[in-house]
């Protein structure tokens, strides 16, 4: 079947297959798909198993890792939470998703409200990660047939060239024709041009930077494997991954443990070849630490980089590679004053600070839509709102 042909069957006939299906029958095909590729023994899960870890370029224990992290937020209970939440609401009108390539499994998190409402979804998978995302519903339409016309995953020519020599006629000029409401992941340059396109139909999660922050109450010891497992999972690339540590109190034993754990997840977890450009630009890094007094931990690159910042130096971004800069503050009032100028550009925020209330209130005033404890902060349930948008309200109420 051709996309023309797909298309016109979800336009047409999509709603009304979608709307057959019972709460009962969806929950159950829902959380039994997600536990089959959960499960690495399981026939859906060894079929794609290789070519996965070939796409997003991880060792097999750090992809089940990822996939339990992603999966676990929509298994069970939980997705049987959402679907009571829509409560027996429906929309028929087309919803477009355009995937990146990130995260595995990125797709549930937008294809698990969308089928609560009954929505018809086109879900547009990046060349990067093709594997997961088709696999996934060909399961669950394997258990509901039902689904078969609701639910399209396709694939185009994506990036801002792409977008900006976009013929009338393409596949992707049909469906942000088509559907009312686009949801988008990935970068800032791919998604304003969507934008501009959308015409005020877009719901955007574009990049964003999260980071930890511990208290002088706080030991080292409890906590420094979360914050390295923060930073090692999905290998910084996912807008939870922790990309810098705020620091009350003395840095140095928080540096000197966070670096032993990336080394421990070094082995537990087989870090990525490091492409030449990040390993250069990483290396660059340490240098610069290095001639400007900087503690830096001595370990392979590979294993991760820490860096311990002087007291006043302005954030900035991790390059990746298990990277994190440790920056000493006096007070929590000073942590505020020094994200100020990232205000919509946070994510979530990994703590261990005792009375952390005034802190939580101030950086909600700055966007940070997740809190929780280290080791905890990449592993939300489909209840979080990302960027504080409730994706299952805004589905309900776009046309």
């Amino acid at each position: 079947m051709g996309w023309q042909d797909a298309a016109r069957r979800l336009i047409d006939d999509g709603a009304v297959a979608l709307a057959q299906i019972s709460d009962r029958e969806l929950i159950d095909a829902w959380s039994d798909t997600v536990d089959a590729f959960t499960d690495p023994a399981s026939i859906e899960r060894r079929a794609i198993e290789e070519a996965l870890r070939g796409t997003t370029r991880l060792s097999a224990p750090a992809l089940q890792a990822g996939l339990d992290a992603v999966l676990g937020g929509v298994a069970g209970s939980h997705a049987q939470a959402i679907v009571e939440r829509a409560d027996g609401r429906r929309n028929r009108s087309p919803l477009l998703v355009v995937l990146s390539g990130n995260l595995p499994g990125l797709a549930v998190q937008s294809l698990l409200p969308a089928l609560a409402l009954r929505r018809p979804i086109v879900l547009k998978t990046p060349q990067r990660e093709p594997i997961f995302t088709p696999a996934f519903v060909a399961a669950l339409v394997l258990r509901v047939s039902a689904l078969a016309p609701g639910v399209l995953v396709r694939s185009w020519r994506g990036g801002v060239s792409a977008l900006s020599e976009e013929a009338p006629g393409s596949e992707e000029r049909y469906w942000l024709d088509q559907a009312t409401t686009v949801v988008a992941y990935g970068g800032a340059q791919a998604i304003a041009s969507l934008g501009r396109r959308a015409q005020g139909r877009l719901l955007d999660y574009g990049p964003k930077l999260s980071l930890g922050v511990v208290g002088e109450d706080a030991e080292p010891a409890p906590h420094a494997a979360g914050i390295a497992r923060d930073v090692a999972l999905f290998e910084q690339q996912g807008c939870l991954s922790i990309q810098a540590l705020f620091v009350l109190g003395d840095p140095l034993p928080w540096a000197e443990s966070v670096r032993l754990e990336l080394e421990r997840l070094a082995v537990a977890w087989p870090p990525l070849e490091l492409p030449a450009t990040l390993a250069a630009s990483i290396q660059a890094l340490r240098a610069e630490a290095r001639m400007r007094g900087l503690w830096v931990g001595e370990q392979p690159l590979r294993h991760g980089t820490v860096v311990i910042e002087r007291e006043g130096a302005p954030l900035q971004p991790s390059p990746g590679g298990r990277t994190l800069r440790l920056y000493p503050v006096t007070t929590s009032a000073e942590v505020l004053r020094r994200l100020e100028g990232w205000q919509g550009q946070l994510q979530g925020v990994a703590l261990a600070v005792s009375r952390a209330e005034p802190l939580t209130v101030g950086l909600r005033r700055l966007g940070v839509s997740r809190f929780a404890s280290p080791g905890d902060l990449q592993s939300p349930d489909v209840s979080w709102m990302n960027g504080g948008r409730d994706l299952l309200e805004e589905l309900a109420a776009n046309p």
